[in-house]
C-alpha cells in the first residue's frame, strides 16, 4: 500500500515537472478579452483605441494615433518650456526644470537630452546638484 501511495506521488511530480518544462504547451488558448468588432460596427473609427468618459458624460473613442499625438504634441510643448525658462532665467537644474513641469526626473533628463542633441541647450558640469542647463545659442 505504501509503494503505491509513493508511486501516485512520483507520477504526480513527473506530471507537474513535465507541465512546468513545457512551456504551457499543454494549456488550452485563452479568449481574447473583446470580441472582434466587425467593420460595419467601427465605420470608420480607430480600431484598438482607448474608449474614455467625455465632458458631456458620454464615451469617446480616442484612437492610438490620437494618444501618439497628443503625448507629443504635450512633449514639443514643455520643450518650448524649457527654453523660454532658460532664456528668461539664463540657466537652470534639473531640479528647476522638474517644477515647473511636474515631471519625473527621468522625464527631464529625457527632454534636456533631445534639446542638447538638437543643439539647442548645453549641460555644464557632469552631475550633481551643481550641475546645470543653459542655451547654446544665446542670441540678444
Amino acid at each position: 500500500m505504501l509503494y503505491l501511495i509513493i508511486l501516485i506521488l512520483v507520477i504526480i511530480i513527473l506530471f507537474l515537472i513535465w507541465k512546468g518544462f513545457s512551456g504551457g504547451r499543454a494549456k488550452a488558448e485563452k479568449p481574447p478579452l473583446t470580441p472582434p468588432i466587425s467593420q460595419s460596427e467601427t465605420r470608420g473609427e480607430a480600431v484598438g483605441g482607448t474608449i474614455s468618459q467625455g465632458e458631456t458624460g458620454g464615451e469617446t473613442n480616442e484612437g492610438i494615433c490620437a494618444v501618439a499625438m497628443g503625448k507629443s504634441k504635450e512633449k514639443m510643448e514643455n520643450k518650448q518650456r524649457i527654453l523660454e525658462f532658460l532664456r528668461e532665467k539664463g540657466r537652470a537644474s534639473n531640479a528647476e526644470i522638474r517644477e515647473l513641469l511636474k515631471v519625473s526626473e527621468k522625464t527631464v533628463c529625457n527632454y534636456m537630452d533631445e534639446l542638447e542633441k538638437a543643439g539647442e541647450v548645453r549641460q555644464v558640469g557632469e552631475t550633481g546638484k551643481w550641475t546645470y542647463y543653459e542655451l547654446k545659442n544665446i542670441n540678444p
